[in-house]
């Protein structure tokens, strides 16, 4: 059943500015099978590098840099972003708090493994005062994960947000790729990172639409 009063959610995430120093003590353990010191010390190196790299995506070494946000009614959509260029991220998760929070159908992309969660764990490490928590089990959440409705009943089968986005609609341009986004501290491209925003929110409103789940036509 198609829904119109639904608020579309993308975010940005980045490194914690402690998180090399917080993952250098990090235990890593090397396989059982390395008797040679210098492998098993090229083997913790290489896999403490793999976490560092990818600590923008876990919220407990990473934090929401922005979000993006479509807003959808019988009117239409309105799509726009929010970051923290000229906030903090506790400050920008209390300004959403109210639109998440607000009975609306969320929807997103690969939304219920990451973002949602991710949102979930930031509010509370940081204790964001009133947040309601998004529900995240598919079968006792109202929430829409488009990314679940493309794969069916074998999580997996579909595609990223990206290969969609250029095999659909090849006219619409996206100007940071995820590794630059996290990087949006160190180069300050804001500007960036909202049009990169925009652009996800946008796709996933018009695959929203072409699964039934949105009716409305996306205005940009």
């Amino acid at each position: 059943m198609a829904v119109n009063n639904c608020l579309i959610i993308d975010i940005a995430t980045a490194p914690l500015e402690t998180a090399a120093v917080d993952l250098a003590n990090e235990p890593i353990d090397a396989p059982a099978n390395y008797k040679d010191p210098e492998k098993i010390a090229a083997y913790i190196a290489t896999k403490r590098a793999e976490l560092v790299s990818k600590a923008a995506l876990d919220p407990h070494s990473g934090r929401i840099s922005a979000i993006g946000f479509g807003a959808v009614s019988p009117d239409g959509i309105m799509v726009f972003s929010e970051t923290q260029e000229h906030t903090s991220e506790a400050e920008l998760l209390m300004d959403i708090r109210g639109s998440v929070g607000g009975g609306r159908v969320l929807v997103g992309f690969n939304s219920r493994a990451f973002d949602w969660h991710f949102l979930n764990t930031r509010a509370f490490l940081l204790g964001v005062p009133g947040w309601k928590r998004i529900t995240g089990p598919a079968w006792k959440s109202p929430h829409i994960d488009i990314y679940e409705e493309l794969s069916g009943d074998v999580r997996g089968r579909a595609k990223s947000l990206g290969f969609y986005a250029k095999l659909l609609w090849p006219d619409l341009v996206k100007p940071l790729d995820g590794a630059e986004e996290a990087k949006v501290f160190e180069t300050g491209n804001w500007a960036g990172l909202e049009k990169s925003l925009e652009h996800d929110v946008t796709v996933t409103y018009r695959l929203a639409q072409r699964l039934g789940v949105i009716e409305q036509e996306p205005v940009l």
